[in-house]
């Protein structure tokens, strides 16, 4: 389906149904560590956003597509362990965002056989931009890990940064080899 250019009038917001579905797929069932501060939960709302938009908006063509920050809210608004703090969500969002910016990325430049073609990926919303594949890492993730996972993703879906909606720039042959990795660590 494509994105851009798309006559589709998308309004509907997502349905209750959906929205209880996402808080327990990737809310209420995360790992205890994982709901100990805010800046952590809404990195799991931020997962719930990317199901939203890669499996729900791609099969219905009429939801409506959503910020993180309006997504956020919704989420909030629809999960029950979630709601008492919806009166706070500005300022949860606002340090969310602080936060995000300071967890580093790790990725790799991966090159064809001949070395002279590397591959870059593109988001596909408006305004993104070509990078190496890259990836925010975990906690307590090493360097390697990191850029080892963002480039299996690419490697796995072959399509870019997050399933059909990436756009690739590169050959055939594309990914064979990570710089500083080896090609026996893919």
């Amino acid at each position: 389906m494509a994105r851009e250019g798309n006559p589709v009038h998308r309004s509907i917001l997502p349905p209750q149904e959906l929205l209880d579905d996402l808080c327990s797929r990737f809310v209420l069932n995360a790992p205890e560590e994982e709901l100990q501060s805010f800046e952590r939960i809404l990195f799991l709302v931020e997962q719930a956003h990317w199901f939203y938009e890669d499996n729900t908006m791609e099969k219905n063509s009429n939801m409506k597509p959503l910020s993180l920050r309006e997504f956020a809210s919704l989420m909030f608004q629809s999960c029950a362990a979630l709601r008492p703090y919806i009166a706070h969500i500005d300022d949860i969002y606002k340090d969310f965002t602080t936060y995000k910016t300071s967890v580093p990325v790790t990725g790799a430049i991966i090159l064809d056989l001949s070395h002279e073609r590397c591959l870059l990926v593109k988001g596909w919303k408006v305004g993104a931009s070509w990078s190496f594949p890259r990836g925010k890492k975990s906690k307590d993730e090493e360097d390697h890990h990191c850029a080892t996972r963002e480039v299996a993703k690419r490697k796995e879906d072959g399509k870019g940064s997050r399933g059909n909606h990436g756009k690739w720039r590169a050959t055939p042959h594309m990914p064979l080899l990570a710089a500083g990795l080896g090609g026996d660590r893919l």
